[in-house]
């Protein structure tokens, strides 16, 4: 992950507000139940904190839409669970590195590796 310019605190900031906030809530009544759930928070609060994490999906979880599937029941649950993903991923991201090595995944080559032809050419 290329955190290179991100704020990382701030990142990691909006994306807990949009956990708490948008925390599914049972719709069912006295007299009503339905499997469906709204945000704690409003409709329109929960869309303007959506507006704020979507970009940074964007931009540290590109592959977030195909990895996290709207369900029917609950409007915000796919990026509810991107921003747990992220989250997760962002904790864990400087013991990984450390252990995994660097992020340059371009190939290394060495001289042996190459064909003798390459070699005799040159």
């Amino acid at each position: 992950m290329n955190l290179g310019g991100v704020d990382v605190a701030w990142v990691e900031e909006r994306l807990n507000e949009y956990i708490t906030e948008t925390r599914p809530v049972d719709k069912s009544g006295p007299n009503v139940f339905t499997a469906r759930r709204t945000p704690n928070c409003v409709r329109p609060r929960a869309i303007e904190l959506t507006e704020t994490v979507v970009p940074i999906f964007t931009r540290l979880y590109p592959q977030w839409r195909s990895e996290n599937q709207p369900i029917r029941i609950f409007e915000f649950q796919a990026e509810r669970d991107a921003a747990n993903k992220l989250l997760a991923r962002l904790k864990s991201n400087e013991t990984v590195t450390a252990r995994l090595g660097g992020g340059d995944m371009s190939p290394r080559l060495t001289a042996v590796s190459l064909h003798h032809l390459i070699w005799r050419a040159a």
